[in-house]
């Protein structure tokens, strides 16, 4: 005799989507987080690493080749008063003198310019020459002087007549021992009284060119 039993057959379930993965579900979403926070890593990596680089040219000094290339200011950076300028050669001889009333030094020429300009120059076989005037420009080895307004320059040299020039414009450059001027200028030597309205006087040659409306007076020599 077959017995049957009355307990019914329990088939076991599997759990609902929802019902089990709840204790799962912020660990799931923390890993998204950390997954999208690495993606981004190597970004702020490159960020910190360009904002450092900035930072770093900002404090280091600029190359000596890049301060060269700035121009070079064209104001004044000196400004003298009551001031006298010397210059020497190298064995320390005195060869020549600037006095002036005030001066302002120009960086971008070097050209040193002067209010009531006195000078003097010293060259070969005892020559002196003494200028003034009203205003000069000295460049910086004081070599060359272009003076303006009321000039008068004086050579003195031994065993010969002296040599005056009277003008409003005159330039004198010790170097190649020449004075020469675009304006009229009256000139004295010894004796002889010479005008005209431009004049080039090379005492490195002994040779005075006089042009333009000249009038002189020359005295025969003995």
């Amino acid at each position: 005799m077959n017995a049957t039993s009355a307990l019914p057959d329990v088939t076991p379930t599997k759990p609902k989507p929802g019902s089990s993965g709840g204790a799962r579900k912020p660990v799931h979403v923390l890993r998204q987080w950390a997954d999208h926070l690495i993606a981004y890593v190597p970004l702020a990596l490159v960020g910190i690493l360009a904002a450092m680089t900035f930072w770093l040219l900002r404090l280091t000094p600029v190359p000596q080749e890049a301060q060269a290339a700035r121009p070079t200011p064209t104001v004044p950076d000196n400004y003298l008063v009551n001031f006298v300028a010397r210059s020497f050669d190298n064995s320390g001889t005195l060869t020549a003198q600037v006095i002036g009333d005030s001066a302002q030094h120009l960086p971008h020429t070097g050209d040193m310019h002067v209010q009531v300009a006195r000078i003097t120059a010293w060259g070969k076989d005892d020559t002196r020459t003494d200028s003034t005037s009203d205003t000069a420009v000295v460049n910086q080895a004081q070599t060359q002087y272009e003076l303006n307004g009321n000039v008068v320059v004086k050579r003195i040299q031994l065993n010969k007549p002296d040599l005056q020039i009277t003008g409003e414009q005159l330039l004198v450059d010790t170097d190649l021992d020449r004075m020469t001027s675009v304006l009229p200028v009256h000139v004295r030597r010894g004796v002889d009284d010479i005008k005209s309205q431009r004049m080039v006087v090379d005492n490195a040659t002994g040779i005075a060119e006089f042009s333009e409306r000249v009038r002189a007076v020359v005295q025969p020599r003995p």
